[in-house]
């Protein structure tokens, strides 16, 4: 099935749920010896790693030591990916080893490579093979992922699909250069944030009742609870309720904070300590205290780096920080996140580097906080309040595990941890990592957090389209 026009790629990645397509176009001459595509370059914070939905992990210890940003040993960062292949019928099939490998010895800020996605795959784009790519001549690759976290791939040719020589200009990715854009359904020069930014201002400045939405294109149901405001606008951009950790709109995270509250940003559970190495109940056996509410045992509290406590003395520590220089171990085996108790000999709860990069990288590539207000619902029967949304965003892009260490160590990340077991033996496990949403202060926070922070206000700004 040859390709001849741009809406036949719309409808392959549409029927796998994809809302986004990525494109490359490829050099005549594959990027290098071992079959991988660079997806970003230079020493710009592109973020490639975040943006798919990759499970990240610390990959093999550098042995590059002739490049200008080599460190002998330093481990790599690998991004597993769930990547299927398109052929020319439009069936899919799986590469297994598929994986996006950042290499840092080549730019201050690494070079993200996709890697392996040849190997083991029964029906391999053949195009991409180095020692047949020249029978093909011009490639583009076509990337889309969904929010099951499935990665779809197609490469046209010039040799096979018409569409090459007259493929359409789509607008760059906002922090990745190398790679372009297109959200399907939209005009082919809309980006995906200003799709979700036009989506965004159709539904702020008016009340909406609470409600969530269980499944996609469903109709939204009523809904009570502390989660409200974040349920609602999911609802409305129809996003089913959030249990996925991958991206949830168009390649953005989306969370809703209101003026002077807090913002969670994830909740990994821990993977060291007493919290890591026993069984909930065991753990709160040995650490929790009896709640305001005389039917429950809990474990919560406020804890911040090297900041004791008031109640308890149990505070965060970042083993491999050094204080003087302000920095972190390159050796990421040794970057160790711990809530310690209040003489620093037991450590409470940890994570370790591995369990926090796969957490923050998962949804973070480009986020958007947008701001809401509410009030007690008319009709109490269905509904606790209503929400309006200000029109007020942030929208972030590009970030690393670095980014969140460091923003803990600099007191804007906290620990905030809401566990409990009531006496009927009905648990709840919430390990929150929070920030404070104050209106000064969140701004400060978040340029912390991310490379890229805008705040925009959706109801006044009228040229969205050139952010």
């Amino acid at each position: 099935m040859a390709i001849s026009n741009f809406e036949q790629i719309e409808t392959l990645f549409a029927a796998k749920q994809v809302d986004v397509l990525y494109v490359k176009f490829l050099a005549k001459q594959q990027d290098n010896e071992k079959n991988q595509i660079v997806l970003g370059e230079g020493d710009q914070k592109t973020g490639v790693l975040n943006l798919f939905p990759a499970k990240l992990r610390p990959g093999t210890p550098s042995t590059s030591t002739q490049k200008k940003w080599s460190e002998d040993g330093r481990l790599k960062t690998v991004g597993d990916l769930d990547l299927r292949w398109f052929d020319e019928n439009g069936n899919t099939f799986a590469a297994p080893n598929a994986k996006i490998i950042e290499y840092f010895q080549y730019s201050k800020t690494g070079e993200p490579r996709l890697s392996g996605f040849l190997k083991n795959c029964v029906k391999a784009p053949d195009a991409l093979r180095r020692k047949l790519q020249h029978n093909y001549g011009q490639r583009i690759l076509v990337l889309g992922f969904n929010h099951t976290g499935t990665t779809y791939g197609l490469v046209v040719t010039e040799k096979t699909d018409p569409l090459v020589n007259q493929f359409p200009d789509l607008p760059q990715h906002n922090s990745i250069p190398l790679l372009h854009t297109h959200v399907i359904g939209n005009a082919l020069d809309t980006k995906p944030s200003i799709a979700l930014f036009d989506e965004l201002k159709a539904y702020s400045g008016i009340w909406h009742p609470s409600k969530t939405l269980k499944i996609r294109d469903a109709q939204p149901t009523p809904f009570k609870g502390n989660q409200g405001a974040g349920f609602t606008l999911e609802a409305l951009l129809n996003i089913p309720r959030n249990c996925s950790k991958k991206p949830d709109k168009y390649g953005h995270e989306i969370k809703s904070f209101k003026k002077g509250g807090k913002i969670t940003l994830m909740t990994p559970t821990p993977d060291l300590g007493f919290q890591g190495d026993l069984s909930f109940r065991e753990f709160m056996k040995k650490y929790s205290w009896g709640g305001k509410k005389n039917d429950r045992q809990v474990f919560t509290g406020t804890y911040r780096f090297r900041k004791p406590n008031a109640s308890r003395g149990y505070y965060l520590d970042i083993e491999g920080f050094c204080d003087k220089t302000g920095t972190f171990s390159n050796n990421e085996s040794l970057l160790t996140t711990t809530l310690l108790d209040r003489d620093g000999q037991n450590i409470v709860a940890g994570w370790s580097y591995k369990k926090l990069l796969k957490s923050w990288g998962r949804k973070h590539a480009a986020a958007c906080y947008v701001e809401y207000e509410r009030r007690p619902s008319k009709n109490k029967l269905l509904h606790d309040y209503d929400y309006l949304y200000t029109g007020r965003i942030f929208h972030c892009e590009t970030t690393t595990i670095h980014h969140y260490l460091n923003s803990i160590a600099q007191d804007h990340v906290f620990y905030e941890p809401a566990h409990e077991i009531k006496h009927n033996g009905k648990a709840k496990v919430r390990p929150q990592w929070r920030i404070y949403a104050g209106k000064t202060k969140l701004p400060k926070i978040l340029e912390g957090l991310y490379a890229s922070v805008k705040s925009i206000s959706l109801l006044e700004d009228v040229t969205l389209e050139k952010l």
